[in-house]
């Protein structure tokens, strides 16, 4: 056993790899100041990335990389390295958190002679809580060593097979982490573990958890993201990417704040593009088809919040269809700003049709995605008694513990019951009804994870499993590992707290409905998936995409009005600064209402006017706002605000050649 010395010498030569926006705007561009409307810069084209234009911007604003380009410079750099050829097994350059968002990482960069695969073994305190990845054969090779343990020397192997996949040669280093952030400690118990788990890792996210993090069958905890997510977390995607909801921009709206931007990442940390969202994403992203266009929930902000599901194209980040649920439901049960809550969405290519849970009408929805035709309604039918959809609610079959406030619906995709005619869908069922309250609730002290069992030509519904758990009356999700008979329950808020423990997770056996495995959590979460990495991907030199800014954001509007810069300074209260050519605003919910480019020739306006007062309870929540520039006219431009309903000069301004 070798002990090694983690040591990287960065190079000082700076990556010149960012690059700009190509965007096109189709509102008037002679609409005047005065006669400004929010409504104008409502529909706009994507942001593109296509070349690089920094070099024609000057400003007083300080200036930054985005998230993809700075992983992208920190990966040229280790490439760089790996190309020096002056690593070899026994003697491999090792860098913990190589990209200085994943601590419990590392990659390890040597070369061989001939092409030989590679398996990485991280050594877990019990064999079944070994990490072990194989990435494809190769000379030069980059290893992803994911699922280190904090604060200690771990031991990892490194074994190099030939096509037979025989060991030939074999390296043990030890790799050395830092300590946990104090919010991290404690954070799992593991309170009956009586079987193997069907997760290696399970991966946790969103609500009160301090960042995103893993934990294994001890309930140890083997990775965690340092980028702060907002309240949502992180998504999986087919690739074995997520998608993470930054904390780091929102968009202001009637009520609450939404998050305005994604970042696309994999677990070593690096980010491979952002997503905009211009009215703010919120509770679920998922693919269409596997690296397919995605679909997001969002909020029309007419009047309503968290209604609207958008299909996002993945190539542009252009908006193909909004879909906003009164334009299925009409005025029924409109009658609160969040009156139907969507919090899951997924898709099937081959009915084309979603699955969508609008939590705050006690139901799950199946929809036609190209003609909105509402198919049916699961929940209970009391609930749409009387009005114009109660031919679209699933007749009951047998006992039936209908669900109310429901977090997730997902369709199974495996046949549970060798019926051709039927599908199945699998619930989290909070089983709460404290936002629309009906007389009908049965008060049962438990949360459940469904399985429904559905005759589309029937219209009938039967729930052949129930798994009852501890109350989580909001967040949480429900997962079904059907070829290794396990259903997990993901509770991600409880209610009453247990043993100052916020989550609860249990791993039932699918036919007999029994507890297995049961782990506390210290903090509230907003869901939980498996951890799976794709070694092959993540040992790939990163390439990100010349187009790698992606999304729909308001932007700067065209008057022809000469507007005057105000003499009087604001000098506390905003922040601004420049991350490739977006503008970040940084102040406290609606407390700017607008926002001026004034040039020598030209003016331009984003106008926050329309979002109303928001909600109160937001009112000293500090986050950015994102401008994009890159539609400007070459000029110089100085920026004033609206704060606070006057007009200040910031004293910057933003020069464009």
């Amino acid at each position: 056993m070798k002990r090694m010395k983690v040591i990287l010498v960065w190079s000082a030569i700076a990556l010149i790899a960012v690059l700009i926006f190509g965007l096109y705007y189709g509102f008037d561009q002679k609409k005047e100041s005065s006669d400004f409307k929010e409504s104008d810069q409502l529909l706009h084209p994507a942001v593109t990335t296509n070349s690089n234009i920094l070099n024609s911007i000057e400003t007083t604003l300080s200036m930054e990389d985005s998230m993809p380009v700075k992983t992208l410079k920190q990966d040229e750099q280790l490439q760089k390295e790996l190309e020096s050829d002056k690593y070899s097994l026994t003697n491999p350059l090792v860098v913990v958190d190589p990209y200085h968002n994943s601590p419990l990482t590392a990659l390890a960069l040597f070369t061989t002679e001939k092409s030989l695969a590679v398996r990485v073994t991280v050594k877990g305190n019990t064999p079944n809580c070994d990490v072990i990845g194989v990435v494809e054969a190769g000379t030069r090779h980059r290893v992803p060593i994911i699922g280190l343990y904090p604060d200690r020397e771990n031991t990892v192997i490194i074994e190099l097979m030939d096509d037979q996949g025989k060991v030939v040669d074999s390296n043990t280093i030890m790799v050395e982490t830092d300590t946990l952030p104090s919010s991290m400690k404690d954070m799992v118990d593991p309170v009956s573990v009586t079987a193997e788990s069907a997760y290696g890792l399970i991966e946790v996210s969103g609500q009160g958890t301090p960042y995103p993090f893993a934990f294994d069958s001890n309930g140890d905890i083997r990775w965690y993201l340092t980028i702060e997510t907002d309240g949502y977390g992180m998504f999986p995607l087919s690739d074995k990417r997520f998608i993470v909801f930054s904390d780091d921009a929102y968009v202001q709206t009637i009520s609450k704040p939404f998050a305005s931007q994604m970042y696309e990442m994999d677990h070593l940390g690096r980010v491979y593009q952002i997503y905009f969202a211009v009215n703010g994403v919120h509770h679920d992203v998922s693919e269409m088809t596997p690296g397919g266009n995605l679909l997001i929930l969002s909020s029309s902000n007419d009047d309503h919040i968290e209604d609207m599901v958008q299909e996002i194209d993945r190539k542009t980040g252009e908006i193909v269809k909004s879909l906003v649920l009164t334009d299925i439901f009409g005025d029924t049960y409109v009658d609160m700003e969040d009156w139907a809550h969507l919090n899951t969405v997924s898709y099937n290519e081959e009915s084309d049709t979603v699955l969508l849970s609008p939590r705050n009408i006690h139901s799950g929805i199946k929809v036609n995605w190209s003609t909105n035709e509402l198919i049916w309604i699961l929940g209970d039918p009391r609930f749409w008694a009387g009005t114009p959809f109660e031919d679209k609610v699933l007749s009951g079959i047998g006992d039936i513990i209908w669900h109310y406030q429901p977090h997730s619906i997902y369709e199974v995709k495996e046949d549970l019951d060798n019926n051709p005619d039927t599908m199945h869908v699998i619930m989290f069922d909070n089983h709460w009804h404290k936002t629309r309250k009906v007389d009908y609730f049965d008060d049962n002290p438990d949360s459940f994870v469904t399985i429904y069992t559905i005759n589309e030509k029937d219209m009938t519904v039967t729930q052949p499993h129930i798994y009852a758990g501890v109350k989580s009356k909001i967040t949480s999700n429900s997962i079904i590992e059907y070829d290794a008979g396990r259903v997990f329950f993901m509770g991600g808020y409880l209610d009453p707290v247990i043993d100052n423990k916020n989550g609860m997770i249990y791993e039932y056996d699918y036919e007999t409905e029994k507890i297995l495995n049961q782990y506390a959590l210290k903090d509230t979460f907003y869901r939980a998936y498996e951890l799976t990495v794709d070694y092959n991907v993540c040992a790939k030199p990163l390439e990100t995409s010349s187009n790698y800014l992606k999304g729909v954001l308001n932007s700067p509007v065209l008057t022809k009005n000469k507007l005057k810069v105000p003499d009087e300074t604001l000098n506390k209260g905003i922040n601004l600064s420049l991350k490739d050519v977006i503008l970040y605003l940084n102040t406290t919910d609606h407390a700017v209402s607008q926002i001026e480019l004034i040039g020598e020739k030209n003016s331009y306006i984003v106008d926050y006017k329309g979002d109303g007062e928001g909600d109160s309870s937001y009112k000293k929540l500090v986050y950015n706002r994102l401008i994009p520039i890159s539609n400007l006219e070459a000029d110089t431009y100085q920026i004033v605000v609206n704060y606070k309903g006057d007009r200040y000069n910031t004293e910057e301004s933003i020069t464009i050649k």
